[in-house]
């Protein structure tokens, strides 16, 4: 290849005008400067480069990429040569042939030393023209490239809605567009007005947790959701998809905004666990009446309902006259298919070894089929991704590299799902043994993330559960961490595992400041002459 080439600066149109020449000199920029990285480390796939004459740059870029979330930085001469040489020789186009191998290895070479060339001082570089290369292979690998797809599909009916897809395409080739473009009114130093049309936020339905977030939740937000082994995350978790799907259908049927779907992201349950879960909590049914079901016949229907469905409907008239198991399911079946979206990637043949990357890819794919946009995306948990995805990369158990890569999950998560999607982000992760271990009075912090104290830095917010008081089945939950600044006191849950849900309890349980336990606000009045403190009350004493 032509040094000219590489140093060409006109941007191709389409994507069979997309040069090698072009291809390199974005690469170059990557590793030469940091804005060029940024921006392509936020946006740009590895696989956006698909075309079998394009191996090499498929392997130099991920290499890249993976090397950073590893270690934090931009991969050395060296060590990618290693790297990429290697994976270039492993590719099946390579494998097998000696003589296409060792060209490929010196055409491979040739890039390298362009990319790391000594003559790329910091005034040759042309940041401009390779953001616009950038732009431009976003733009028809990735949004013109689902146009052409969904148009080619349309006549045979393999769009449900082209209109919608249509739409979606337009507002990322849009959002494309302004990478790495500034205007004038960035560098002013104060507006002709600070007025701002009030954010949009997304509710989740889950009063205890919009009360925190001020409603809800804005597009592009990531948040975290921290806990101790069995202390009610995936619950807390599960819960907050199925209630955001559940106002997505709303809003479905009164015909008000864009209403989205759910994905929610599993890497510790199984599917047929995950169905439960959700299915229990959205149709009110017992988790175990799922768990151990062996006909459709067991389950109840309108006048034969179990006991449990008597004491659910006690307060609301005759329980003859309300629905049942059955009846109840076939209620959320229809929305729930549509606006709930769950990936098992615990059987690790299916998935679950890519890290963000894959679930980012996983969740375009559904917004593709499903013709509607994702709002809300859950990801339970970060410590099974880290170390999946390090394993599939040939590392054992080292916490040095699980406690790197967790360090910039969160940050990850931002870049590439939430600003990509414009939707809302949760990453459900473990607190370390210590807080796992500490009595339930004791409130945690964000900074007991396991593995890595920083984990929670890139977050808006951060929730924290406590560990369960086992008698009551209680926890201590709130956030150590928010946008605005202020950290309420905790609230206590009762984690109702039956109906897989958290409710709060905080009218009925409380922090008794005398034992430091939590226990019921009764029994504490009987107790101490000084009556009942609240958690608010406790913690304002320390």
């Amino acid at each position: 290849m032509e040094e000219t080439h590489r140093g060409a600066t006109s941007v191709p149109d389409t994507a069979a005008e997309l040069s090698a020449g072009a291809i390199e000199l974005l690469l170059m920029h990557i590793v030469r400067h940091i804005g060029t990285f940024d921006m392509a480390n936020a946006e740009l796939d590895p696989d956006m480069f698909s075309r079998a004459s394009e191996m090499h740059y498929r392997h130099i870029w991920r290499s890249i990429k993976e090397h950073y979330i590893t270690y934090n930085r931009i991969p050395a001469y060296e060590s990618l040569c290693v790297t990429v040489l290697d994976a270039v020789a492993a590719d099946p186009i390579a494998y097998g042939d000696a003589d296409t191998g060792q060209m490929l290895h010196e055409h491979t070479l040739s890039i390298l030393d362009f990319m790391y060339s000594s003559g790329h001082t910091e005034d040759t570089l042309e940041p401009a023209v390779a953001a616009n290369i950038l732009r431009t292979i976003l733009t028809v690998r990735g949004p013109e490239e689902v146009l052409r797809r969904a148009v080619a599909q349309a006549p045979h009916g393999g769009v449900a809605n082209l209109a919608a897809v249509v739409t979606s395409a337009e507002q990322r080739i849009q959002a494309i567009g302004a990478l790495g473009r500034s205007t004038a009114e960035t560098e002013l130093s104060q507006p002709d007005s600070f007025a701002r049309p009030a954010a949009m936020r997304l509710p989740t339905g889950v009063d205890f947790v919009d009360r925190i977030l001020g409603g809800g939740s804005a597009p592009g937000d990531c948040n975290v959701i921290l806990g101790p082994t069995g202390g009610g995350k995936t619950t807390l978790a599960m819960q907050l998809a199925v209630a955001t799907a559940r106002l997505q259908h709303q809003m479905s049927v009164q015909g008000v905004g864009d209403p989205g779907f759910v994905a929610y992201i599993g890497y510790e349950d199984g599917f047929q666990m995950l169905q439960i879960r959700a299915t229990s909590y959205a149709a009110r049914v017992m988790k175990e009446r799922l768990q151990f079901l062996e006909t459709d016949a067991d389950l109840s229907r309108i006048g034969n309902l179990q006991p449990y469905e008597q004491a659910m409907y006690s307060s609301n008239g005759n329980p003859d006259e309300l629905l049942g198991e059955v009846e109840r399911m076939e209620q959320t079946k229809p929305w729930m298919r549509k606006h709930l979206a769950m990936v098992d990637y615990y059987d690790k043949t299916i998935g679950g070894r890519g890290g963000v990357q894959e679930i980012r890819q996983k969740v375009s794919a559904m917004q593709e089929k499903r013709g509607m946009a994702v709002k809300m995306i859950v990801i339970d948990w970060a410590g099974l991704m880290a170390s999946n995805h390090l394993e599939a990369m040939g590392h054992g158990p080292d916490g040095g590299r699980l406690s790197i890569y967790l360090q910039d999950v969160v940050k990850l998560a931002k870049q590439e799902l939430a600003a990509t999607f414009g939707s809302t982000v949760w990453v459900v992760h473990q607190l370390k043994g210590q807080a796992c271990r500490a009595p339930a009075s004791r409130f945690p912090h964000h900074s007991d993330a396991q593995w890595c104290s920083m984990f929670s830095d890139h977050a808006w917010y951060a929730f924290v559960l406590g560990t369960k008081d086992a008698e009551h089945s209680i926890v201590q939950f709130g956030a150590t961490k928010t946008r605005h600044g202020e950290t309420p006191s905790p609230t206590i849950l009762k984690l109702d595992g039956a109906m897989c849900r958290m409710v709060d309890a905080s009218q009925h349980f409380m922090i008794d400041s005398m034992s430091n336990r939590l226990q019921p606000r009764s029994d504490t009045s009987r107790l101490y002459d000084g009556g009942a403190h609240s958690a608010a009350d406790v913690n304002s004493r320390g």
